[in-house]
């Protein structure tokens, strides 16, 4: 079911909001396209099994051209800002640990630089990758 959905809204973003947001790849081959032109920018996630919904909004390459926020990506759960970076492994990384570990003992939180662990399996998230 995820790979029709993938397949279904491949693209999507550059329908929305053209080619110049240069969506990076991993992106765009790994995540639900979920843009809508009333966002400022393209948007995508995961599937969560439950009512949590991560998004990951990516910001114009041209912080010029930016809404929103500063930072070229940024993360929400809920609609509430979780992490706002310019490094895309980052927010990727934030997302998929968070979709892996969904109902394990997650403690930690990406703001403020502190780390996220899953106690279930021994395993953290620096938060931002030793800065």
């Amino acid at each position: 079911m995820i790979e029709n959905k993938l397949s279904r809204n491949s693209g999507l973003w550059k329908q929305e909001f053209g080619e110049e947001f240069a969506v990076p790849e991993t992106i765009a081959a790994e995540m639900i396209d979920q843009s809508w032109h009333n966002d400022a920018c393209p948007s995508f996630t995961m599937m969560y099994p439950t009512d949590v919904v991560p998004t990951l909004y990516v910001n114009h390459p041209d912080p010029a051209k930016r809404e929103g926020f500063d930072e070229r990506y940024c993360v929400t759960v809920n609609g509430d800002d979780v992490l706002v970076t310019d490094d895309v492994s980052e927010a990727v990384t934030w997302i998929k640990f968070h979709t892996q570990h969904y109902g394990h003992d997650v403690t930690g939180s990406m703001r403020a630089g502190y780390v996220s662990v899953c106690w279930d399996c021994d395993e953290e998230l620096k938060a931002h990758n030793g800065r």
